[in-house]
């Protein structure tokens, strides 16, 4: 069983959230679960499929970190292709994207 959490927004709005994540992930997921991250995507899978992990609450998990660190106003939790979610920015709202400023 493999799930794909696409944090393209997440990343963007700062990296220290996107790893926040990652290692919140890492903790309150059992043992048996793997978290690997592929460019801004975050993926969580298991070897076993006796051992199997609900798509519904890798969402609440989500929802929580996101809760957590106050971005759940400005960023959301959606459903993507199977086995997919999707953290995207909230209509209306802009995010605040740090970047790094050029000195010439």
């Amino acid at each position: 069983m493999t799930y794909v959490i696409a944090a393209e927004d997440l990343s963007k709005k700062k990296g220290q959230f996107f790893e926040d994540l990652t290692t919140y992930l890492e903790e309150k997921l059992p043992r048996y679960m793997n978290i690997s991250i592929e460019g801004s995507d975050i993926v969580v899978s298991t070897d076993s499929p006796e051992r199997s992990f609900s798509k519904r609450t890798l969402r609440q998990l989500i929802r929580k970190h996101l809760h957590k660190v106050r971005l759940k106003g400005e960023l959301k939790v959606i459903a993507g292709e199977k086995d997919e979610y999707i953290i995207k920015k909230r209509k209306g709202i802009e995010l605040e994207i740090e970047e790094e400023e050029e000195e010439f």
